[in-house]
């Protein structure tokens, strides 16, 4: 009995580390990072670090913003 508890425990520590993990793709042979879908109950959380800076970076602004600006702010952040 306490094999397959530990058993179950184990494969769902599995399954939450790949949950986790961030999700990768290849495109034009390049590793590229793969964004979460939009959906109910995401969290900003689940965003990769550099995609949360960004974000944060159009919320603060409150409207419109040209990607220009978004690098000049994270460049500003950065250094």
């Amino acid at each position: 009995m306490a094999e397959r508890v530990l058993a179950r425990m184990s494969e769902q520590v599995v399954q939450e580390r790949a949950a986790a993990a961030p999700v990768t793709a290849s495109v034009a042979g390049q590793t590229v990072r793969m964004v979460p879908e939009c959906a109910p109950g995401v969290e900003e959380s689940a965003l990769p670090p550099e995609y949360q800076r960004i974000l944060a970076v159009v919320t603060r602004v409150g409207g419109p913003v040209m990607t220009r600006q978004v690098g000049e702010k994270l460049c500003r952040v950065l250094t």
